[in-house]
């Protein structure tokens, strides 16, 4: 699940049958020729993560409609990060709002991203989808909540976790999906 760790399968072989689960863009990433002909020997479903960022910034204006600038956490270690940042930056220009990027590979990293924002004056939060970020959902919402900013987040547990918002693909339903897929297989 989630792009690196399919990159690494990839590299490992080119025989043993791989279904990768929540991709980001697996053609531009060299993952598969085509969504509707993979190739190769990966096959799976993308999370279309990359895509759902103008629809994020569009209901993050909606709910804060003089909003002007928006701090993006991401990280930057994530191979997929330059094609997602792409669309992240196209979003935010479609709707009229600055982005102030913060990179965060670790804990202490969220920290210091957030004691960081209130000096770019941010008035709001957008969440990228990220497996690490992810698993730091509970630390990013209290932390958006101790400073007040609206956050939107990609998965809908970011939401329950306490992310003011969410937007994107249901994580579950993709790995129910997946198990369609390894079925068919073996």
């Amino acid at each position: 699940s989630s792009t690196p760790p399919v990159f690494a399968l990839q590299k490992a072989t080119r025989s043993i049958p791989i279904v990768a689960i929540a991709v980001t863009d697996p053609v531009g990433n060299g993952l598969a020729a085509s969504l509707s002909r993979p190739g190769a020997n990966i096959t799976g479903l993308a999370n279309l993560f990359d895509d759902v960022a103008p629809k994020q910034f569009e209901l993050l204006k909606a709910i804060v409609p003089a909003l002007s600038r928006t701090a993006v956490l991401l990280n930057k270690s994530n191979r997929t990060y330059p094609s997602i940042l792409d669309r992240y930056l196209a979003a935010a220009r479609q709707v009229g709002v600055t982005t102030v990027l913060f990179d965060a590979n670790t804990a202490d990293g969220i920290e210091r991203a957030f004691i960081a924002m209130p000096r770019e004056r941010v008035e709001a939060l957008i969440v990228v989808a990220d497996s690490f970020l992810a698993g730091q959902r509970g630390q990013i919402a209290a932390l958006a909540l101790k400073h007040e900013l609206p956050s939107m987040a990609p998965f809908v547990e970011d939401a329950l976790a306490g992310a003011l918002m969410s937007y994107g693909a249901n994580i579950a339903d993709i790995f129910r999906r997946g198990a369609i897929y390894v079925d068919k297989i073996l």
